[in-house]
């Protein structure tokens, strides 16, 4: 008979002002824990629930003034079988096992080829959460004696569909991308399709069989053929559009993004100031969550129709005609610049939003001279006038933070010469994250040279690789990640922290809690 029990959630971290970790008790896997949350929220407005290898991250819109307390008495039933995994049907993948690493891994393992493969096929895995990339999932199950750390040089791209191991998980790489896992084989079966229903084929706690085969039906990784919503932005014949005339730098449709599908490992997106989002929306009377675009300079556009405009720029409103033209440039000492149009720029959405993610692809591309961005219908809301232009960000850049889910992985002081160092932003800068230069921020010896379980991210984290180097996540971050996070940026500050160009110098200051040097619980 089974033995179930409630046990209580085991820890609560902090994680900013609007999320926290929570730790599972023994018995009960994250995915477990991840499921009982959503099927039993204990906070309304939860944005995220997503999975990691030890951890729950729980994201809440606006969280009343107990959520720790509440998060902390959650209980969930403790069972001894495998948990979610164990009661869902399981997907069979097939495989054709001809990577190119699969010699390598059966000389490390000590088995012939054929041994790598029974084995592979013959274990039952399940997974434990996603991250990476949309629909990538980390398969755990995997026989003790194929875990090997990854490649020592990643590939620069790993082929859609291929069918790879790396520590104690197994994997399949929904698209083509860098990575560093080895390959195995490869399966025609469709790991993400964001047009689909249920866009992931494999969720957090569904169990998985690989069954080799000697040829696949059809493409590795190939979606069904059908409209994806990736396809360039077009503007429709009878309908005024806007020409793009030049475009040297990136630019991109932007909304409010795709909040809360981070479980899936698809990540927030959206305008990376949303602000000024804010700003030109409202001077062409258009609701704040209409696209717009976002550019990083040299912007040159041309309506070939009656259009009203506003850009970030002037701060002001515009009517071009056919043939007029507006150009678009970041402000002095930001790095992004944004331009609306009155209807909002259309496009297919993905996942209920028209935003490019850099990161994972989806969303209509970045815009190219020659394309030709829709324009929608005309709103009929009045125009708002603004009677003063936006503030200028110059000089140093405050950042309000608080503190992070993992500053215990610091040495005592380090939270403190965070926010008392002076930092500089580097050139390293993109809508996935900014570097900072600095003083290195150290790690306890017993850390050292050890990895965090991946565990659910959010925009804001300030991230600690082992370089001591830190790094703000922006919207196109991962969706979970291995480094610790010591602090996580206001959200009032996001904006700020994503139009810091390189060179600027940043200093961070603590706006709650516990007074400076105080221990972490």
């Amino acid at each position: 008979m089974s033995e179930r029990s409630e046990r209580t959630v085991s820890t609560v971290r902090p994680y900013g002002s609007h999320a926290w970790l929570i730790q599972p008790p023994d018995g009960v896997t994250p995915a477990d824990l991840a499921a009982a949350v959503v099927a039993r929220p204990v906070l309304t407005g939860v944005i995220d629930v997503v999975p990691g290898a030890e951890t729950v991250l729980v994201v809440v819109d606006d969280p009343p003034a107990d959520a720790a307390d509440r998060l902390a008495e959650f209980t969930v039933e403790r069972s001894d079988g495998a948990g979610v995994h164990a009661r869902t049907a399981p997907i069979t993948i097939d495989v054709v096992y001809d990577g190119d690493d699969l010699e390598a891994v059966a000389k490390a393992a000590g088995w012939s080829v054929g041994d790598v493969i029974a084995r592979h096929t013959g274990a039952e895995y399940w997974c434990e959460f996603c991250g990476f990339a949309p629909g990538f999932a980390y398969l755990g199950g995997l026989d003790g004696a194929l875990e090997l750390p990854r490649r020592a040089t990643p590939r620069s791209s790993v082929a859609a569909g291929s069918v790879a191991i790396a520590g104690p998980y197994s994997a399949v790489y929904p698209s083509a991308s860098p990575g560093g896992w080895h390959v195995l084989g490869r399966t025609d079966a469709v790991l993400w399709d964001p047009d689909a229903e249920s866009p992931a084929l494999i969720t957090p706690g569904r169990r998985v069989h690989f069954r080799a085969v000697k040829r696949l039906a059809g493409r590795p990784g190939q979606r069904p053929a059908r409209p994806t919503g990736a396809e360039r932005p077009s503007a429709r014949s009878a309908a005024p559009g806007l020409r793009v005339i030049a475009a040297p730098w990136p630019a991109t449709l932007q909304d409010r993004g795709r909040a809360g599908s981070a479980a899936l490992g698809v990540p927030p997106s959206g305008a990376l100031d949303a602000e000024r989002r804010n700003l030109v929306n409202r001077l062409v009377g258009n609701a704040a969550d209409a696209a717009v675009i976002e550019t990083a300079g040299g912007l040159d556009l041309e309506a070939t129709g009656a259009v009203m405009m506003a850009d970030s720029t002037t701060g002001a409103a515009i009517t071009l005609g056919a043939g007029g033209r507006l150009s678009a440039d970041p402000r002095r000492g930001e790095v992004w610049a944004y331009v609306a149009v009155r209807g909002g720029f259309l496009a297919p959405p993905v996942l209920g939003s028209r935003s490019r993610d850099t990161l994972s692809g989806l969303g209509p591309p970045a815009l190219r001279t020659g394309d030709l961005v829709a324009v929608g219908s005309d709103p009929g809301t009045a125009i708002a006038t603004d009677l003063a232009p936006p503030a200028e960000r110059t000089g140093p850049t405050t950042l309000r933070v608080r503190p992070g889910p993992r500053r215990d992985w610091f040495v005592d002081g380090a939270y403190d010469e965070l926010l008392g160092g002076v930092w500089s932003v580097s050139n390293d800068v993109s809508r996935v994250g900014v570097r900072l230069l600095g003083p290195g921020l150290a790690r306890r010896p017993q850390r050292a040279g050890t990895e965090l379980a991946s565990e659910g991210l959010v925009t804001g984290a300030v991230q600690v690789p082992p370089d001591g180097r830190p790094v703000i996540l922006l919207n196109d971050h991962p969706t979970t990640g291995g480094y610790p996070v010591i602090a996580v940026v206001d959200r009032r500050d996001l904006g700020a922290a994503a139009q810091a160009a390189p060179g600027t110098t940043v200093r961070l200051v603590d706006v709650t809690g516990p007074p400076l040097g105080a221990p972490v619980a």
